[in-house]
């Protein structure tokens, strides 16, 4: 059983229809809209924040641990002691100065790197005690010098004593890992 519709009340319906329509477009954009509250707005834009610079500071971490390595000896204590040493002893030949004595001083666990102090004590002229000092604090030494004490050694003579305290940083994870390697 099918129902014929008049002309007229196809008419009536597209009326309807269009209608309906313009209705729903009004109340689409006339609505109002979701406001997000100003305090949630301002703390999500902060998080932003803070997200872009955990990111920055974390970069910047992992860049400063790769300059620190190239500071850092990677050898055995024994091993990083005996260049030091030798180190010291020809820095002071090629200055002209006599290496008096040379000694280890104890090892201090600084989170993971460990501090290795050393204390040189050398003879001569004052400018080439000055000059060694230089030579020590070179960066490819790897080496810091942390004290110098000066005195008179002959009041007739330019000649000093020197004693020149030393650090030289080890990984700690390596050295935990050749001494390891070296008990075994």
């Amino acid at each position: 059983m099918s129902v014929k519709l008049k002309g007229d009340t196809w008419w009536d319906i597209s009326i309807v229809g269009m209608a309906i329509a313009v209705v729903a477009l009004l109340a689409f954009v006339l609505m109002p809209k979701e406001q997000r509250d100003p305090g949630v707005t301002r703390f999500r834009n902060e998080e932003a924040k803070l997200k872009r610079e955990i990111d920055e500071t974390r970069t910047n971490v992992a860049d400063l641990a790769e300059q620190n390595r190239t500071f850092l000896w990677n050898a055995a204590a024994e091993r990083v002691s005996a260049t030091v040493h030798e180190q010291v002893t020809r820095s002071a030949k090629t200055g002209g100065l006599r290496l008096v004595s040379f000694r280890p001083q104890k090892v201090e666990d600084v989170g993971s790197v460990q501090a290795m102090p050393f204390l040189a004590t050398v003879e001569g002229s004052f400018p080439a005690v000055k000059a060694l000092e230089a030579s020590l604090e070179n960066s490819n030494n790897r080496l810091a010098v942390t004290s110098l004490q000066v005195t008179s050694s002959n009041n007739a003579a330019d000649l000093v004593t020197a004693n020149i305290g030393l650090v030289a940083f080890r990984d700690a994870r390596n050295a935990q890992d050749n001494t390891n390697a070296q008990d075994k």
